[in-house]
């Protein structure tokens, strides 16, 4: 069961996304670290928490999960409004802002929304939601006729 491409560069782009995610928990230590006080417990807790579910998220979307695939819609959307919101807030800020800078602000945001739309609605295309959907029944039966043959096999052992 070969999986077509775009679900590939969708799950890199995901991989990539979460681990900037791990990076915002991760800087969440470096107060801590710079006064030389120890790190909370529930920071510590916060940090294994997130990537717990970053693992979670991303291992479903690799088996094409309906509710991982839904989580993953609303991440590409999160995170390409909130790019856009940082860039939107940096014209906001009356800072003067050089012509060089903007476009390398311009660069760095398509980079950004771009793909985030692109995996949008590619997971919103019917024909994916086919795919995913065979994609699970067929691994389900699959593992029925696995368990199958072991039961008889363990039959005959018998």
């Amino acid at each position: 069961m070969k999986r077509p491409i775009p679900v590939y560069l969708v799950t890199f782009w995901l991989c990539l996304g979460m681990l900037f995610v791990l990076g915002t928990v991760g800087r969440l230590t470096i107060p801590y670290g710079q006064s030389g006080q120890p790190v909370p417990p529930f920071i510590a807790l916060l940090q294994l928490a997130a990537l717990a579910i970053v693992v979670w998220l991303v291992w479903g979307f690799i088996r094409l999960r309906t509710l991982e695939r839904w989580l993953c819609v609303l991440f590409f959307a999160y995170w390409a409004i909130s790019a856009t919101w940082g860039i939107a807030r940096l014209f906001m800020d009356g800072t003067s802002i050089s012509v060089g800078e903007t476009v390398v602000l311009a660069v760095i945001w398509l980079a950004v929304f771009i793909p985030n739309v692109a995996s949008i609605v590619y997971l919103f295309t019917s024909r994916f939601r086919e795919f995913a959907l065979w994609y699970v029944e067929e691994r389900r039966r699959e593992g029925i006729r696995r368990y199958a043959q072991k039961q008889v096999e363990k039959g005959l052992k018998s």
